[in-house]
């Protein structure tokens, strides 16, 4: 008897404005409505105009030298900042320039939008600066990409767009192409011609040919909108447009400002009456505190106060140090008379032993404990608590500091890039679309899939792909049991299952990971990936009535984990993320603690119950592959320790420990808290001491040699090579943010100097390693490009602190590979693309701003003389009574056994593995990590 599956897709909702112009006016509105464009001659005087673009052309100067805005063979892409393929700039904050906000807040410019949304409480845009440079050698002109920027599922008026044209647009130059008319039309477009199922949410859809020409058999053409500087260009959103490129014949650049009030805001009736007019303020003062700026009490005073004749507070600048002296000296007293109570309230628990023996072991400076020469906890990089004698010391500790975003907050960094939210890549990855495992022609289920796809002629290749490119860097099930699933597995069922979704997923792993050397769009519809085995078994895997029940056996696990895997291969961390927490217990430890450092994700607790278990056994043709995975998963619990120690939040009220030893608190203070430069030299050199016991303890078949080179001949040697080199650069970063925020009189300490070398060496090999790695697709290279991107906030750190600058030398060239090396995917990943974005922007400015007249005499006041430096990279002295090594110490030298603590024999639990213990092996080929 046949049966019928019905798959139904449910669509969103049209989301319909309530707003719409309704004329006639009798003025420019009147063009918006009919034709959806219209020009507002004059809404800037032209000599403003002209002054708007010397500004912008000013700002574009800056960021080389070599660029002669009057000579076109130096527009090049090495002499300008990234630029989108529409000749915009978005990136750099060019859209707070203050050049930018002038011109948006010209008073015409704001009466136009408030004309046409009958209010003047507006959203603006941060839209783009756009500079056309006509006929550039390394930048071909675009070709014409009509579209509309309003979704499918938006119907009515519900943005207009605005260009501020600074310069004359005639026939031959670039300016906006629009179809006029065609506002009128997009709907009726959509809704006849096209299939509502590949609608998409976010406001831009761009137009074929074939669909164009639609527009064409409904009498519309396109015209290119000429306009004078000043004048304003305002567009609907419906409007079908482009920005056209200058032709071949035109040698002037030129320049606009793109803005866009995309919805009213709706006037706030509830708030209370005030006894002054609601203006605009240029500059706010504390009396219009609405707009969360404070004066600096300095002329002009904002216009709302002018008007209101509301006094300025204005505070003399002498008043202000002055009050930061007292407030700075308070603190100090409070600081000196804690460590005074905590002295004496410890020598009383302990007569037998007086207050100075408690701190004996440490070593004393003349800087020891005044102001200027102390770890600011306000940094956010060392952790007021010694974790070390804790049960979750090797857990990663909620809210650390380690991850790149926190690098944000240092000030060097922020004067390179701009200012940036921590969870800024967190939030890039949550708000971007995961629309490709619902395009048009992937199976969404079984039954749905090409029957052709499963026969053993396209499976077994995509096998031997994923046991080559996969498989030996989680070496979770053996060869053979793999074998044993594949030939199992009916080739033309029409049921799916758990086996059937695990079977798909390999599939999939095989097909992402072929040919890992060429780099290419990882979802596009002509290259499909994998999806198309992988979405059905993705809908499969995260119903909740499969991922809640436990009576399904040990696949499930297995699948899942399998799963995150390949998101993990073409750069999802979150939806990873959510597949490694379906997954059972025991999964976590494998892949998970990378998006738990680096996104702040809540942990399960299991990788505790994962220490309780045995080791598993390993069969002779996968030692390697084994020992290596048993590598990375010691190192990443000293990664662990590390965030713990050195990164851990002050008020981690979740890890209670020891204090530090200047502190006697048991609790953690709600305030910031500073600690001696002592505490952090001894922190860091027992994780350093502790890292190195991890190299050396590693077998001699996976060791890999360090050195000043990096090969690519052995993957498995740059892959430890990479975790070596960022671990040792995490445990050396805090000496060199320290070094950063000395005051310039101050000569460093000979330890600090030395941690500083050896983070801006690991920097160096680490992005050497990591550029190997990123020239082909694997499981980690989102994770690379946050920790190349980290390396090069440290090492742009250092390039720009006089008494460090002399160690990099090199920083053009480490910055230059990164960006070659992370461009490859920046086309196809919003996050890559920032990365490079921002590695353009700090090589830029480094180079400008870093005088290439630095030199050793110059700074030698900052620097140890070379007997005290070479003590102090050869000192041996770890301060050992400051912790307590619990299990590491205890259990002996080899700590890959000991850090792992069976990490990898979780797997036990869903696969009964049969192995030899002491099996000997050949070091593998080139395999793709």
């Amino acid at each position: 008897m046949a049966t019928t599956t019905t798959t139904t897709t449910t669509t969103p909702p049209l989301n319909r404005s309530s707003f719409d112009l309704v004329g006639p006016y009798g003025d420019w509105r009147d063009d918006l409505h009919n034709q959806g464009y219209a020009i507002i001659k004059n809404a800037i005087d032209p000599e403003r105009a002209q002054s708007y673009q010397r500004k912008a052309f000013e700002w574009l100067k800056s960021f080389s030298p070599a660029l002669d805005l009057d000579n076109p063979s130096t527009w090049t892409k090495d002499n300008l900042p990234v630029q989108g393929k529409a000749n915009t700039f978005n990136g750099y904050s060019v859209t707070h320039e203050k050049f930018m906000w002038d011109a948006r807040m010209e008073p015409k410019i704001v009466d136009a939008f408030a004309k046409i949304w009958g209010t003047d409480e507006l959203l603006v845009s941060f839209d783009a600066l756009n500079v056309t440079l006509p006929n550039q050698k390394d930048k071909p002109a675009r070709k014409p990409w009509p579209h509309v920027d309003q979704s499918p599922f938006r119907r009515g008026l519900h943005c207009i767009q605005g260009i501020i044209n600074l310069s004359h647009a005639g026939p031959e130059d670039g300016s906006l192409m629009v179809f006029p008319k065609s506002n009128t039309v997009t709907e009726g477009f959509f809704d006849t011609e096209t299939d509502p199922s590949t609608w998409e949410q976010k406001d831009i859809r761009l137009f074929t040919e074939e669909e164009i020409q639609w527009f064409g058999n409904h009498g519309m053409k396109p015209i290119k909108v000429l306009a004078e500087p000043g004048d304003l260009i305002l567009w609907d959103s419906r409007t079908v447009h482009w920005g056209g490129e200058p032709t071949v014949n035109m040698t002037l650049l030129t320049s606009i400002f793109r803005i866009a009030h995309k919805a009213k805001m709706k006037s706030f009736e509830s708030r209370p009456p005030v006894d002054y007019p609601r203006k605009r303020a240029s500059i706010a003062c504390n009396f219009c505190r609405h707009r969360k700026r404070k004066c600096d009490g300095q002329k002009p005073t904002c216009g709302l106060c002018t008007d209101a004749g509301a006094q300025v507070q204005d505070i003399p600048a002498e008043i202000l140090l002055r009050l930061t002296h007292l407030e700075t000296l308070i603190e100090q007293q409070k600081d000196a008379i804690t460590e005074l109570s905590a002295r004496v309230a410890s020598s009383s628990d302990h007569p037998g032993r007086s207050a100075p023996s408690i701190y004996s072991s440490q070593p004393k400076y003349d800087w020891d404990p005044s102001s200027e020469h102390v770890y600011d906890k306000t940094f956010g990089l060392f952790s007021s608590e010694n974790t070390y004698g804790h049960p979750y010391a090797f857990t990663i500790p909620l809210g650390h500091h380690t991850p790149t975003g926190s690098l944000f907050a240092l000030d060097r960094v922020k004067n390179l890039v701009g200012d940036y939210p921590q969870d800024f890549f967190k939030q890039i990855e949550k708000k971007r679309p995961f629309n490709s495992i619902l395009a048009a022609g992937i199976p969404q289920a079984l039954e749905q899939i090409d029957r052709s796809r499963l026969h053993p002629q396209f499976t077994k290749p995509l096998i031997t792909e994923f046991l080559h490119h996969v498989h030996p860097f989680f070496p979770i099930v053996e060869p053979q049991l793999l074998h044993m699933l594949f030939d199992t597995f009916p080739t033309f069922t029409k049921v799916n299952s758990i086996q059937t979704s695990l079977y798909l997923v390999i599939l999939a792993l095989g097909k992402a990971s072929s040919n890992p050397q060429r780099i290419f769009d990882i979802e596009a519809d002509q290259d499909l990936n994998g999806m198309e085995y992988f979405a059905c078994a993705y809908h499969y895997l995260n119903n909740p009535l499969i991922t809640s029940s436990f009576t399904v056996g040990h696949l499930l696990p297995l699948a899942l984990f399998y799963g995150s895997l390949y998101l993990r291969h073409i750069g999802r961390p979150i939806q990873a993320w959510q597949m490694i927490r379906n997954a059972s217990g025991s999964v976590q430890i494998m892949i998970a603690d990378d998006d738990l450092a680096e996104l702040h994700f809540p942990s399960s607790g299991i990788d505790l119950l994962v220490d309780r278990l045995p080791f598993p056994r390993i069969s002779e043709d996968s030692r390697n592959g084994h020992l290596v995975f048993l590598a990375m998963c010691s190192i990443r619990k000293l990664l662990n320790r590390v965030h713990s120690a050195l990164y851990a939040k002050s008020d981690q009220e979740n890890f209670h420990a020891s204090p530090p030893p200047q502190h006697t608190s048991d609790t953690p203070s709600a305030t910031p808290q500073k600690h001696s430069i002592t505490s952090l030299k001894t922190i860091s050199e027992e994780l350093d001491r502790q890292l190195e016991d991890w190299f050396g303890s590693l077998p001699n078949p996976i060791r890999p040699t360090l050195g000043n080179t990096i090969s690519a001949d052995h993957p498995y040697d740059t892959y430890i090579l990479a975790r070596y080199y960022a671990t040792k650069h995490i445990i050396c970063r805090p000496s060199l943010v320290f070094a950063a925020h000395s005051q310039g009189s101050t000569v460093l300490p000979e330890f600090v100097f030395a941690n500083c070398k050896k983070c801006v060496d690991s920097c160096r090999k680490f992005i050497w390693a990591a550029s190997i790695l990123l020239r082909q697709r694997t499981h980690s290279n989102w994770h690379r490009m946050q920790a190349m991107l980290a390396a090069i906030f440290t090492l742009s750190t250092a390039k720009t602190t006089p008494a460090l600058e002399a160690l990099v030398p090199d920083f053009d060239d480490l910055v230059k590979e990164a960006i070659q090396c992370i461009e490859l995917w920046a086309e196809h990943c919003e996050t890559a693309d920032t990365v490079v974005s921002m590695l353009k922007t700090i090589r830029q400015k480094v180079r400008v701003f870093v005088p290439k007249f630095f030199s050793a005499p110059e700074y030698a006041a900052y620097l140890p003389t070379a007997g005290t430096f070479q003590e102090a990279l050869s000192s041996t002295t770890k301060s050992k009574q400051q912790f307590n090594h619990s299990v590491v110490s205890r259990r002996g030298e080899w700590l890959l056994a000991e850090f792992v603590a069976s990490g990898v024999t979780a797997m036990r639990a869903f696969v009964e593995v049969d192995t030899t213990d002491t099996p000997h092996g050949e070091r593998m080929g080139p395999i793709g990590n």
